[in-house]
């Protein structure tokens, strides 16, 4: 028998609702049906009569599509809209090429500065009344596409800034790659082109970085490893980062935090330290020191093969050319360097000869060396 404080006689005496103590608040559910009935008492029968009879299936999929229509009043698109944003797009072909920039030469960190001002936001501003009420409007579509496509739990504000800032930096990225970061051209862009073609266009480089990424982590992994490559950070830590499923950077303005690409300055320094990353697995190859190689070899050191890095398999072929010893010793741990370590450490670097159409390998050496320096004080 049903208890009778957690029941509701509908108005007209037709039903009697009893509510479950595992369907939610009773009094939140009482004043629910209240407040339908004060609205439509006739509508409210219906549902109700529906609830007897229709199927659960029918009914959650009515309920699907009247919470789909309620959230794209407020600007959310569906998830199959919100992915469609993250489509692998293909590069525009009007965007102007922008200038090169120079490679400097690897330090033993990521040196980037923080991205400039945001090109999104400098865009907006020089928009005005209908061209800029359309433009904002088309910006908190795509910021919700993001959150949609995300996942991201309202609940958790730090998620959802994060969501949002990733989201910003892709338009900005998208606007840059668009307009040459001419700011002019950029306010055009918004004011004339669709927001999911901008979000893509910030997709272009970022994609064409995962697999590139992708391509560097698969020859830099030992036959054992799942997923950690012989790449010592930062390398690894930029290579883990951008072949994710949304390619993310690594924020040299705030350690171990990943966001999304924000400008062609940072596309292109993730080019070039792929470069530097693709040039390790090139010496390592170069020195008989390949993964293929090195697999067999850890594990009869009993290395495993998550803790192995570059640095580790360079250290120890110095040293066995040093001691003149004819085993890899993989396994040693690291201690005061025997006199003429450095020396033999740049012979061994210097024997490093690449296959023809290889890249150079010359690009890892000055990192590299200091790593297996400062890993053996």
């Amino acid at each position: 028998m049903a208890d009778p404080g957690r029941t509701f006689r509908t108005p007209e005496g037709r039903y009697l609702v009893e509510f479950l103590p595992e369907g939610g608040e009773f009094g939140t559910l009482k004043q629910l049906l209240d407040d339908l009935y004060s609205e439509d008492v006739l509508g409210t029968t219906r549902l109700l009569e529906s609830l007897r009879w229709d199927m659960p299936t029918e009914l959650e999929e009515v309920a699907r599509r009247w919470r789909d229509g309620r959230l794209r009043d407020l600007g959310f698109p569906d998830l199959e809209e919100a992915l469609a944003f993250y489509a692998r797009p293909a590069r525009p072909s009007s965007s102007p090429s922008p200038s090169p920039s120079p490679s400097p030469s690897p330090s033993t960190s990521l040196s980037l500065r923080p991205p400039p001002d945001s090109l999104l936001e400098s865009s907006v501003s020089r928009l005005q009344g209908e061209a800029r009420d359309r433009a904002e409007e088309g910006l908190i579509y795509a910021l919700n596409a993001a959150l949609v496509a995300s996942g991201t739990s309202m609940d958790e504000p730090e998620d959802v800034r994060a969501a949002l800032a990733d989201a910003r930096a892709t338009l900005s990225l998208g606007l840059e790659t668009l307009s040459g970061g001419a700011p002019d051209r950029a306010a055009a862009a918004l004011a004339e082109r669709p927001i999911r073609e901008i979000f893509q266009a910030g997709l272009v480089d970022p994609y064409r970085l995962q697999s590139r990424a992708r391509r560097i982590a698969q020859s830099a992994r030992l036959p054992q490893a799942q997923n950690v490559t012989l790449l010592d950070p930062p390398l690894s830590d930029v290579v883990d980062a951008l072949q994710r499923k949304r390619p993310v950077w690594p924020d040299p303005s705030a350690p171990r935090s990943r966001r999304a690409l924000a400008s062609l300055a940072e596309v292109s320094a993730a080019d070039r330290l792929l470069d530097e990353a693709e040039s390790v697995v090139v010496l390592l190859r170069a020195l008989g020191l390949s993964p293929a190689e090195l697999g067999p070899r850890a594990e009869a050191a009993g290395v495993a093969p998550t803790a192995l890095r570059a640095s580790d398999a360079v250290r120890a072929l110095a040293l066995q050319r040093l001691r003149g010893q004819t085993e890899l010793a993989l396994g040693a741990q690291a201690g005061p360097l025997p006199e003429g370590f450095a020396r033999a450490l740049d012979e061994v670097l210097r024997t490093a000869r690449p296959e023809p159409g290889e890249a150079d390998p010359s690009l890892a050496v000055p990192r590299l060396r200091d790593q297996v320096l400062k890993s053996s004080g």
